[in-house]
């Protein structure tokens, strides 16, 4: 969950459970912003971003299949 809330730029955890993960004051939560409405359409387009990837591999893999 961490990963994925790093890619979307939003912070998971609260900010006394992100301090653990920072050493300095102040960096609680690394700049991270916290979870609102415009982080489901955030999570959406990294969904699909991801299944465009992974198609275009599966489309390389296959080209590559039938050249050799």
């Amino acid at each position: 969950m961490l990963a994925a809330g790093g890619a979307l730029g939003s912070r998971v955890l609260s900010s006394a459970e992100s301090a653990r993960y920072f050493d300095e004051a102040g960096l609680e939560g690394g700049g991270l912003a916290e979870p609102g409405t415009g982080m489901l359409s955030a999570a959406v387009g990294l969904v699909w971003r991801a299944l465009l990837l992974w198609l275009v591999l599966l489309l390389l893999i296959t080209l590559a299949g039938w050249l050799t």
